[in-house]
């Protein structure tokens, strides 16, 4: 078991049983989101990466899953990483910097996984880390990403410290991005928390990925799955970064 440190960064608090419970639930939300939308296995894939992972809540579910999968973690945070290295020997874990580009060759991949990532990125890190995530992966190769849509959306808007700014910028860009939760204690500025509407996320991160579908509410506590697959031809465009 990770140390209390590691296991807050990734659930928000240090109790063991609540961190085992919620990495096994989000890893079954990713095997059901391959059968129900691609009627695929999560064994069909030989190389597989687990996109800022942490201390490994998720990635621990999913190896047993496809034991004899090639499996991959990166993160920024570094003590997470060391500690999968020295845990977890099966898993090539690398540290990677808040902005690509990753210590892989292009087409790596034929899986990545990304849990509670993209939900905490400002709109430039978030394209260029799209881009960065269709150079690794292989043409034809799946990409699955969670995201704050509309229903986290609806609950943040509850809160008084979610501004009518906020609530216009959702409204009306499909995108809104809060830097005043309580993660700002905890990581770097940049990583907070974003809302993402499903039509925006259909429109602007077509430009890497081909989106096959978006489950509302597919993995705890209210993340929507986004399902998408790497083109074989990159679409007109897609090279376009706004870092």
């Amino acid at each position: 078991m990770p140390p209390g440190d590691l296991i807050y960064r990734v659930a928000g608090d240090m109790r063991p049983p609540d961190f085992l419970s919620s990495g096994r639930d989000v890893a079954e939300s990713f095997v059901r989101a391959l059968d129900v939308v691609l009627g695929r296995r999560l064994q069909d894939y030989a190389r597989i990466l687990d996109f800022g992972s942490g201390c490994g809540r998720v990635l621990r579910w999913l190896i047993p899953k496809a034991a004899s999968s090639h499996w991959h973690a990166c993160d920024i945070d570094a003590p997470a990483i060391d500690w999968i290295s020295k845990n977890i020997p099966s898993v090539d874990a690398v540290q990677s910097e808040p902005l690509p580009r990753l210590p892989f060759n292009d087409r790596t991949f034929d899986l990545v996984l990304g849990y509670s990532v993209f939900t905490h990125f400002p709109e430039n890190y978030q394209d260029a880390w799209l881009q960065e995530l269709q150079r690794v992966t292989r043409p034809d190769g799946t990409v699955l990403l969670t995201v704050h849509g509309p229903n986290a959306y609806k609950d943040a808007a509850t809160r008084s410290a979610f501004t009518v700014e906020h609530a216009d910028q959702f409204q009306t860009q499909g995108y809104a991005y809060w830097a005043n939760d309580f993660w700002k204690d905890h990581f770097p500025a940049y990583y907070q928390t974003a809302y993402h509407h499903h039509d925006y996320v259909r429109k602007r991160w077509s430009q890497w990925l081909d989106i096959k579908d978006i489950l509302e509410v597919g993995a705890p506590p209210r993340h929507d799955i986004v399902v998408a697959t790497r083109e074989r031809r990159p679409k007109i465009g897609s090279s376009r970064s706004r870092v």
